[in-house]
């Protein structure tokens, strides 16, 4: 049986103090919604707010307004808009409709977690050529 992977440690070194401007931590450099999430975030969720981070604490010299809008994730849209009939996923991103127009109100946090379903939906579904030659997902298994 493998080994389980040690929990990723928190940042928080107990010096709390949120810019209510942009809800971000001066003491960790987290959003609040990577604070709540911490807890119960997967490594991996956990290992992209600590890239998020370290980027945030690189740039803490700028306002915290252009160290936010620095970091955000950039959107999954490939620019090859077409939403699949059977599973109604745009055939570029994986996205649903609804969650292509949340991205830019997602918490870091939230866009980690959209990310690996991204992966894990590009996993379960490969394009296949249909006669009109724009694609068709399909499910693999």
């Amino acid at each position: 049986m493998g080994e389980r992977e040690k929990p990723i440690v928190s940042p928080c070194h107990g010096q709390c103090d949120v810019n209510k401007g942009v809800d971000l931590c001066r003491g960790c450099f987290r959003t609040i919604g990577e604070i709540r999430e911490w807890r119960t975030a997967s490594n991996d969720v956990k290992r992209a707010i600590l890239e998020q981070v370290g980027i945030r604490k690189a740039a803490s010299g700028k306002s915290q307004r252009v160290e936010i809008t620095a970091t955000l994730q950039r959107h999954p849209c490939i620019n090859q808009c077409a939403i699949s009939p059977g599973t109604f996923l745009c055939k570029g991103c994986y996205l649903y409709p609804d969650e292509v127009d949340r991205w830019h109100k997602m918490d870091q946090a939230e866009r980690a977690r959209l990310l690996e379903q991204i992966e894990r939906r590009r996993r379960k579904y490969a394009e296949s050529p249909s006669s009109s030659g724009a694609g068709r997902l399909k499910k693999t298994g």
